[in-house]
């Protein structure tokens, strides 16, 4: 079963909840997935967790924390505030890795290991799954994308590539809209992160429609 996860990349926590809450009212919420993403918890903190955790208890709230250092500490924090899952970067060291697995397994949640600006993608994967990283993420940045846009074909080779490996999870992010996205579900992608298809649509709840079909979710 392949998972939306909703990227709230906003910085008006108000616009991010009306987002989710038309997502949430036309979408199945057992395969729906929202993230409080790095812009809105800079600029609202924890409080942006707490929010969606309270208004959507029913929803996984994914805390994109990047975390690269101070590992058990963020890590407490994203999942202490009501997120399922937290993220850390894999440029992050080994030991921090380390801390925020063990600290996020002790509190029952999960960590998406992002592996954005890794060169050598699927042996940073092998070593993050090694560590106990629960879902390694193939992810264009947008400045990346706005200067470069998106090699599609490079994306399905890494996905079908990190799907090699045996029993891993993959979710993908970078521009994805309803032409990429059953390309990266076919590839075996387990996740489709996607942020301003949706944010910016003019009904955020009709784009995660639109999404859904194409992907069959």
């Amino acid at each position: 079963m392949v998972l939306l996860q909703v990227a709230l990349d906003l910085t008006d926590l108000g616009k991010a909840i009306e987002v989710a809450s038309k997502v949430a009212d036309v979408c199945d919420h057992g395969k729906l997935l929202l993230e409080a993403g790095t812009p809105l918890i800079k600029s609202w903190g924890m409080t942006a967790v707490r929010e969606l955790a309270r208004l959507f208890s029913d929803i996984p709230i994914v805390a994109d924390m990047k975390t690269i250092d101070a590992g058990a500490v963020e890590t407490e924090l994203a999942l202490k505030n009501g997120a399922k899952f937290t993220t850390v970067l894999a440029l992050a060291s080994n030991e921090t890795i380390t801390a925020v697995v063990t600290t996020a397994h002790k509190l029952k949640g999960m960590v998406i290991g992002d592996l954005i600006c890794v060169e050598d993608k699927l042996e940073r994967a092998k070593e993050l799954y090694s560590m106990g990283v629960d879902i390694v993420c193939f992810h264009v940045p947008i400045d990346v994308q706005k200067a470069k846009r998106v090699d599609v074909n490079e994306m399905i080779e890494q996905i079908k590539r990190l799907k090699e490996l045996p029993g891993i999870r993959v979710a993908v992010a970078g521009g994805i809209n309803p032409e990429t996205a059953p390309l990266y579900s076919s590839a075996g992608a387990d996740i489709l992160i996607v942020g301003k298809y949706i944010y910016a649509a003019p009904d955020p709840g009709e784009a995660a429609l639109r999404l859904a079909e194409h992907i069959k979710l």
